[in-house]
């Protein structure tokens, strides 16, 4: 049974504190693992597929990571991961599943810069 949410936070706020990249990552991957559903889970799912991308240039694993930050609907890391989980499928040459990611982030409601951004990926 996974660590109650406020708990798997504060070992996250920890992690953070002390600069520990693997623990903050490990950190990550638990509060994903067990609230994905959350905006905590969905937060953490997003920055996973930030450090992969990053850390590694592992786009698949990254795509993965993103994908399931996508998952908690309400979430604002969901349309941040959304959009770049449309880029890396165009970087990927996957066209119709990124115009897919891209075109629910601009329209999303009411208007943001990222939906501003999306629009002029999709259209070009």
């Amino acid at each position: 049974m996974p660590a109650p949410l406020p708990e798997l936070t504060i070992v996250l706020e920890r992690a953070l504190s002390v600069g520990d990249p693997e623990r903050v990552r490990e950190a990550r991957r638990s509060l994903a693992a067990a609230f994905p559903d959350t905006e905590a889970g969905a937060d953490a799912s997003f920055r996973l597929g930030l450090d992969v991308l990053f850390t590694s240039g592992d786009l698949d694993a990254a795509i993965e990571h993103l994908r399931n930050a996508t998952r908690a609907k309400s979430a604002k890391a969901a349309m941040s991961a959304r959009a770049s989980l449309g880029i890396l499928l165009l970087r990927q040459g996957k066209f119709q599943q990124a115009v897919f990611e891209l075109r629910k982030v601009a329209s999303q409601k009411p208007p943001t810069l990222g939906a501003a951004q999306a629009m002029s990926i999709v259209v070009d």
